[in-house]
């Protein structure tokens, strides 16, 4: 069985289409997805999209709880009741390279260490899935600079930006094929 939190996401609307139909769904918030569930995919996220000179204290607030805490608490608690737990977490490569919502990055960036040093044990798994701007995702198009973004997406290597598809493409492999050795990364 799978479950998930973000369900709005457009990257769990792909992934959901890849899905045999006999897979169980569990779709649930944080705080109410059963902890003994085989996978795990969280892809909530908050991105206020400010400077931080200009974000307020409860936006800041709400993308640390949100983007690091919130998923790190998760995490722990799944691990702690479920030996056989694999979980996939969306993160950002924000985290790596920095974004002009530098409160977001330092989530990121958060979760990202945690991911790489949770311990965990025999064929427990953690990985995150970090793209750069998915160019069909909800945060992308509820840009105030939507059109210059995409634009900006030309300019890339391959002429555009990764698509929420192709990001669930990861997310599946990493769900449902990928050796326990690939954890914690």
């Amino acid at each position: 069985m799978l479950g998930v939190t973000g369900t709005q996401s457009a990257i769990w609307k792909n992934l959901r289409e890849m899905l045999p139909s006999s897979e169980k769904l569990f779709e649930a918030n944080a705080g109410t997805i059963p902890l003994d569930l085989d996978r795990y995919l969280i892809c909530t996220g908050f991105l206020a999209g400010k400077a931080l000179r200009d974000i307020s204290d409860p936006d800041a607030i709400a993308t640390w709880m949100i983007n690091y805490v919130h998923v790190a608490q998760l995490c722990d608690r799944i691990f702690e009741a479920n030996d056989l737990a694999r979980i996939v977490v969306l993160g950002s490569e924000s985290g790596f390279a920095g974004s002009h919502d530098m409160a977001y990055a330092g989530a990121k960036a958060a979760l990202h260490l945690y991911i790489r040093t949770k311990e965990l044990f025999r064929t427990q798994m953690l990985i995150g899935i970090a793209p750069h701007i998915i160019s069909d995702s909800g945060m992308t198009e509820r840009r105030s600079d939507y059109a210059a973004t995409i634009a900006r997406g030309a300019g890339t290597r391959l002429g555009r930006w990764i698509t929420a598809r192709e990001v669930a493409k990861v997310a599946h492999w990493a769900l449902y094929e990928a050796s326990s050795f690939s954890s914690n990364t």
